[in-house]
């Protein structure tokens, strides 16, 4: 099961009630010196201020320095691209789908070849963006 992001929250150093909000139910402790240490899947992560704290849907929270976290959340991260990707194969799916539409609209008549053709060809598209990544068509 892949885990998502259900919130975020920057770290600042100070023991906040935003803070304690956002970590509640999760495995943390301070040290001696009142610095925050999670303890993840990884082992323990000592947090630094400005550092982001990533909350996942399986309750894990993972941290990301904000070079890390710019360069994998941010808009023209891994995590933006992906996003801007989606909408352009939901776009392309709107636009096959319209094609399609236009083609079987013949008003009774039978369809051409010209128009089996197309459906034939939106039909291999739609079933390309369907496929899970990494399967060949």
């Amino acid at each position: 099961m892949t885990a998502d992001i259900t919130s975020t929250h920057t770290y600042t150093g100070n023991h906040t009630g935003q803070l304690a909000a956002f970590l509640a139910g999760a495995p943390h402790h301070w040290d001696v010196d009142g610095d925050l240490v999670l303890t993840t899947p990884d082992g323990e992560i000592h947090a630094r201020p400005g550092w982001l704290l990533v909350r996942w849907t399986d309750r894990t929270i993972t941290t990301a320095t904000p070079h890390l976290a710019e360069r994998t959340y941010g808009p023209e991260g891994l995590a933006g691209r992906l996003d801007q990707t989606q909408d352009a194969v939901a776009r392309v799916r709107e636009a096959a789908a319209q094609l399609m539409r236009a083609a079987l609209n013949t008003d009774g008549e039978p369809l051409t070849p010209r128009d089996q053709g197309i459906d034939t060809a939106v039909r291999r598209l739609l079933a390309a963006l369907d496929q899970p990544p990494g399967s060949a068509s």
